[in-house]
């Protein structure tokens, strides 16, 4: 009697779980996950310190959480005044030496843009005074290897050398600079 009564209850479950309606009701309570409900958020403290509003960090949460929920495609948060989770913007050590990188980063900068046309200003000087000093050693050999300079040559090229020993204390002062 017991298995006359059980084979209809099977053949009525049967049915009903190969009924498409059943089987999306059934699979929307059987695989639910926490976030199929976005989490609630309020926006609590927005030190002062960053000189931000408090939309304009609520817009930027919001442009945070879109970044997590677009690749799911579900809405994980949701802004609420009485949501349970606190969002804070908290200026601590942190944020100072973070702030304090940042000055030192753009002061680097600052001294790398000042300090590049110097560089380039010295390497241009610093060719010159090669070829200079290429020339003028040349002729200072020739007139050597005919016995000597008249002393007119000679006296030019004493000039020429007390220059260039001028240019290259000019250079040895702006390389150490």
């Amino acid at each position: 009697m017991r298995k006359l009564l059980v084979l209809p209850f099977l053949a009525i479950i049967l049915i009903a779980i190969l009924n498409p309606t059943t089987q999306t009701y059934l699979a929307n309570k059987l695989s639910y996950s926490l976030c199929d409900s976005p989490i609630k958020y309020k926006i609590e403290t927005v030190d002062p310190k960053f000189n931000l509003s408090k939309e304009e960090f609520s817009q930027d949460v919001d442009q945070a959480s879109k970044i997590w929920e677009q690749p799911i495609g579900k809405e994980l948060f949701a802004y609420d005044p009485k949501g349970e989770l606190s969002v804070n913007l908290i200026f601590d050590e942190r944020q100072s030496l973070t702030n304090q990188i940042n000055q030192l980063e753009e002061k680097v900068q600052e001294n790398k843009q000042n300090l590049t046309p110097k560089v380039s200003e010295y390497n241009r000087l610093t060719a010159e005074f090669k070829q200079q000093l290429a020339a003028f050693k040349k002729e200072v050999n020739e007139w050597n290897s005919q016995g000597g300079a008249p002393e007119d040559v000679y006296n030019r090229l004493t000039a020429q050398q007390s220059n260039l020993q001028e240019e290259a204390n000019k250079l040895n002062g702006m390389a150490k600079n």
